[in-house]
């Protein structure tokens, strides 16, 4: 095919499903990889689309946004009389066994099994959801497709029990090691989960002896060997959980934040500073304390856009420490 991108889009800008089918039909594997931004172009006819996109993951190495895509606009036409049912399972398939790797596809999966009337399949699909860890679960409560899910008890149970579930890159860093060797190491003891809600209420009314606080604005995901705690302070609605600033609270009442999101905090464990070492003794350099080569493979998954120094990323927290500790003198009693 001499350009078989112009064929492909002709036949879109056409609705031709013919010509759409034959161009399709004669594309590689490697061209068919390549379909998927073509298809999104055309949203306004998501059966066209999810034609284009069904075609697309078919290729070998077809990526999980496109199959993410792909049950999106399968959501969308459901029930369509032109959709080949065949094709339709093919896609359902492979997406079942694309979902663990990018959660979000569960949830576009639940939306179409509500559409077919399969509300158990829907339910697995809302567990799978929050088993692997998805960072929008307060979506699927949202979502008026899932409407019919929402008075079941067990969507409830799943949902209260995944409010304090990891999403998955602090899953990932609290299944690494992290040596103290003496004082020369980190400081650091992960969570398997964030503190339950009575348990964070509590530890934050002894450590500010005002018995009247709540922990709303704190999600704890670990501690040192003291018992100081390391947390997501929550001050920006619009912001996602790992998009929000580290804190510390020291067992002796030091605090500070240690960084502005999760990215920074990965490259500073990654240095060989924990909460209490970035808080008790803060880097006077650029210089790493101490390289740790498996948080830094971490880092350079889930914060590719920079690699800041130890210095660099409390400096870029100053701001926000500021705020942070001024909050926490509002409320000691």
């Amino acid at each position: 095919m001499k350009d078989w991108k112009k064929d492909v889009r002709r036949a879109l800008i056409a609705r031709d499903e013919a010509s759409l089918e034959s161009a399709l039909q004669q594309l590689t594997p490697a061209q068919a990889g390549k379909l998927e931004a073509l298809a999104c172009s055309f949203d306004d006819d998501p059966y066209l689309s999810f034609r284009v996109l069904e075609m697309a993951i078919r290729a070998p190495k077809a990526g999980l946004t496109a199959v993410n895509n792909a049950v999106y606009y399968l959501n969308w036409v459901v029930g369509e009389p032109r959709l080949d049912p065949q094709r339709v399972e093919a896609v359902i398939a492979k997406a079942e066994e694309s979902a663990p790797g990018n959660p979000s596809i569960f949830h576009n999966l639940a939306c179409v099994y509500v559409k077919q009337g399969d509300l158990d399949q829907a339910m697995a699909c809302v567990e799978g959801a929050a088993r692997h860890h998805y960072d929008h679960l307060s979506l699927l409560c949202e979502d008026d497709d899932l409407e019919p899910l929402h008075a079941d008890p067990r969507f409830g149970t799943v949902l209260d029990g995944a409010d304090w579930a990891f999403p998955a890159p602090l899953a990932r860093f609290s299944q690494l090691s992290f040596d103290y060797d003496d004082g020369d190491g980190i400081d650091y003891e992960p969570f398997t989960q964030f503190m339950p809600a009575e348990e964070n209420d509590s530890w934050l009314q002894a450590w500010t002896g005002n018995p009247e606080l709540t922990a709303d604005a704190i999600r704890v995901f670990g501690q040192d060997g003291t018992g100081g705690y390391a947390a997501f302070w929550l001050i920006n609605d619009q912001a996602d959980l790992l998009d929000q600033p580290v804190v510390f609270f020291g067992s002796e009442g030091e605090r500070g934040a240690v960084a502005r999101n999760f990215a920074d905090f990965l490259w500073l464990m990654a240095s060989g500073y924990g909460p209490r070492e970035a808080v008790e003794y803060p880097p006077l350099n650029d210089e790493p304390r101490r390289i740790q080569p498996d948080m830094v493979t971490l880092a350079e998954q889930y914060a590719p856009n920079g690699h800041p120094s130890p210095l660099a990323v409390l400096t870029a927290a100053a701001d926000v420490s500021a705020r942070f500790c001024a909050w926490l003198e509002s409320v000691v009693r």
